[in-house]
């Protein structure tokens, strides 16, 4: 087990030097970018030794070369399950289309998101080996380690998942392209990047210090207009639903609003359920302060907002979902009632305590829950 911990670690580590190499203007990758067809090789490589990982089985070049290794045993994993479907995006017919436009940028993205995803299983293996070598494998029962790291990848695997999504990919637009401008590492890729001169290790970075002339031309340059693409929503609009998910069973004291007298005050506590948007592709929180009478100050123009407060009491920020049971997309058959499961079980739990309950419009969308009168 440890001699595969130490092979993942290293071909992670031989990730990241490529990383580096190809954005401080190395030659370890093409000049134009990772071509589709070595892309697509290189999928099928990642995807087998993270295989021969899990299951500890083995496979000829010859079987990956051809597309006919399977190994259920990893692909019933998440993880087996996330990176395939992670190692097979440059052979999606929309991502091809986009990789041949700009197969520099979307070369270094792709690498950092399997980076990225290397980088927290990588994290527990280690920490799983620990306490291997060590002899603790109690501490390893008893530790909520574990699933935090799960939750940190899961969590991971969607902001990647929603960022390659084929539906939201156009070739011509602005959107996509601007969207990996900073990477998970937080540095920013530049589109086209100098090659490196002679001096570059005497003097740092020397190519890119601006000389007053250039910074004073710079400055009398007209202001620069609004970026291409869409505009964005404010953060200040104030979204409203005029049919909420819950009503407060708790007195709201005057001058305070339902979220303050429910949430503020800690009477809800774990985690928000997980909801599928109306697409039915992804799984968001839902936003608290969007779930009761009143309006919320958020970002509601995609349907999703950074929700502080609940959500973010456990320490990890997330994308919470927007739901107005006045809105049709909620309703069957369009929205199926089995998804609303997560949400039945949260209000009746909550229900039982005297904290909150589901309001008349829920009640009707979800029959067959049996709700206490």
């Amino acid at each position: 087990m440890v001699v595969h911990v130490f092979l993942l670690e290293d071909f992670r580590l031989l990730m990241h030097n490529y990383l580096e190499n190809s954005t401080y203007g190395g030659t370890c990758i093409p000049p134009g970018g990772l071509p589709i067809a070595d892309a697509q090789l290189f999928g099928k490589y990642v995807y087998l030794l993270m295989s021969l990982f899990g299951s500890q089985e083995d496979a000829t070049m010859d079987q990956i070369y051809g597309g006919d290794y399977e190994d259920s045993v990893f692909r019933a994993s998440l993880f087996g399950q996330n990176l395939l479907h992670l190692c097979k995006l440059p052979q999606h017919t929309a991502i091809v289309r986009l990789w041949r436009c700009r197969p520099r940028q979307c070369t270094l993205q792709w690498m950092e998101d399997l980076c990225a995803l290397f980088g927290e299983v990588t994290a527990m293996i280690l920490w799983l080996a620990l306490l291997w070598w060590l002899q603790l494998w109690w501490a390893a029962m008893n530790s909520p380690k574990p699933l935090c790291y799960l939750d940190k990848f899961q969590l991971l695997y969607e902001r990647v998942e929603r960022k390659w999504d084929p539906a939201e990919l156009d070739v011509n637009g602005h959107t996509w392209s601007h969207s990996f401008s900073s990477s998970f590492f937080g540095t920013a890729i530049p589109p086209v990047l100098p090659p490196r001169g002679p001096d570059s290790f005497r003097h740092g970075l020397s190519d890119g210090v601006q000389t007053p002339l250039a910074k004073r031309q710079r400055l009398e340059l007209p202001p620069a207009g609004p970026p291409p693409g869409p505009p964005r929503p404010e953060h200040t609009v104030p979204f409203t639903a005029k049919k909420p998910l819950f009503k407060s069973l708790l007195p709201v004291e005057a001058g305070q609003s339902v979220y303050e007298a429910v949430l503020m005050k800690k009477l809800v506590r774990g985690d928000s359920p997980l909801l599928l948007n109306p697409q039915g592709m992804l799984k968001h929180p839902i936003c608290f302060r969007a779930a009761f009478e009143g309006s919320c100050l958020c970002n509601n123009g995609t349907g999703i907002c950074q929700s502080r407060g609940f959500a973010k009491s456990k320490g990890v920020g997330r994308d919470c979902l927007h739901v107005d049971l006045a809105d049709p997309r909620w309703h069957a058959p369009a929205y199926a009632e089995a998804n609303w499961a997560p949400v039945v079980k949260f209000v009746k739990l909550y229900q039982e305590k005297g904290v909150l309950g589901p309001s008349d419009w829920f009640k009707a969308l979800t029959p067959s829950a049996q709700w206490a009168p």
